[in-house]
């Protein structure tokens, strides 16, 4: 090879080395998914919320990475019972409702207790911090 062709395979490469670095640190800064991931950590919860509804229904995924099992209540702005879950430690459980844009849904776990997780349609990802 001579050093022209090789000068010019080690720039394309370092070229593409640069972009997919670049490429993977964007998707790492702007954390998107098609259903809500809710993740229980020992001091927080994320959350990770779809871009976008399509549409009426939304699934939610929470994970569990705490030593405890979770238990749980979907609700919405009324404090209407939508759905009562139970998640054991390290698993996770995935469930559907009906979302309307007009009104606001949470997750409130209940025993060990947290405070109040809102599911915000289009945010970037946030975290709940417990309240002391």
């Amino acid at each position: 090879m001579t050093k022209t062709k090789f000068l010019k395979f080690f720039t394309l490469a370092f070229a593409c080395l640069i972009s997919w670095h670049m490429n993977s640190y964007a998707q790492q800064r702007m954390e998107k998914s098609e259903a809500f991931l809710v993740t229980a950590m020992p001091s927080y919860y994320k959350v990770i919320s779809p871009v976008k509804k399509r549409g009426s229904r939304v699934a939610v995924v929470i994970k569990n990475r705490t030593l405890s099992t979770i238990r749980g209540k979907f609700v919405d702005d009324n404090d209407k019972n939508l759905k009562f879950v139970t998640i054991k430690p390290d698993a996770e459980m995935s469930i559907e409702f009906d979302f309307n844009t007009k009104n606001k849904f949470y997750f409130v776990p209940l025993d060990p207790s947290f405070q109040r997780v809102v599911l915000n349609i289009g945010k970037s990802a946030y975290e709940i911090p417990s309240q002391e």
